[in-house]
């Protein structure tokens, strides 16, 4: 009997508001196989529904209402900067296609575009991407003594230790800060990243999350430290991991 390989799918999300457009490719895509397709109808949709679903890669319009296509990818960007991300647009003269790749695009690709165009460059991008050593948002990450897992919200812990159980909000932080540590991540990032459905940025609950996470890190491996940059920002330290 011959072996055959099942591989995983894309999930791509298309951030476009011409429906017809989006709908076209997500069909197109479909029928050639191996897609996911998620469709948000501009930019404060797209970065929404990146949070939520966390695609594997992104195909964005550039002129949306709402958010556009740069101001979109350019607050992803404050947090991920592995994610591929591919712009499809009709503004290609060449100051368009730079200021595409300024805000962090992978690739520009002018309209109109078949499906079958969209599937050589989306799957040339993730075979790119899985050739960098990155870190993927689902993998288990060393920090301090313990292995953290966020999907499962845990700290699992060494040598008869106990577990660290996380809650939602503790969980977003603390996965926001591994994969920028060592860098200052912004309050107002964090903020919008757990409460961005409500329209403001609630400063004292976040700090009330923050020392709740700290308590329960720190306490369990001194090594690791959540620093607060006065005006600036959060910074996660792990001392073992630097030789300190």
């Amino acid at each position: 009997m011959k072996n055959e390989t099942i591989e995983k799918s894309i999930k791509l999300l298309i951030v476009e508001d011409d429906r017809n457009f989006a709908y076209i490719v997500k069909f197109g895509l479909q029928r050639i196989g191996g897609y996911e397709v998620l469709i948000a109808n501009n930019g404060k949709e797209g970065y929404e529904m990146w949070l939520e679903h966390q695609p594997d890669i992104i195909m964005a319009d550039v002129e949306m209402p709402v958010m556009n296509g740069y101001d979109m990818v350019s607050k992803i960007r404050e947090t991920d900067h592995h994610i591929p991300i591919m712009f499809t647009s009709s503004y290609a003269e060449p100051h368009d296609v730079i200021k595409g790749y300024d805000f962090g695009a992978n690739n520009y690709v002018k309209k109109p575009c078949v499906p079958e165009e969209l599937n050589c460059h989306l799957r040339a991008l993730m075979k790119l991407s899985a050739q960098q050593p990155i870190r993927n948002r689902e993998q288990v990450m060393v920090l301090g003594k313990y292995k953290y897992d966020p999907k499962y919200l845990v700290l699992k812990a060494e040598d008869g230790m106990e577990d660290i159980r996380l809650t939602n909000y503790e969980n977003i932080i603390l996965k926001v800060l591994c994969q920028n540590k060592g860098e200052i991540v912004k309050r107002e990032i964090i903020m919008d990243m757990i409460w961005h459905d409500e329209g403001y940025y609630p400063s004292r609950r976040l700090d009330t999350q923050l020392n709740k996470l700290r308590e329960k890190v720190e306490k369990g491996d001194s090594a690791i430290r959540i620093v607060t940059i006065r005006g600036v920002g959060l910074q996660l330290m792990d001392d073992v991991k630097e030789g300190k």
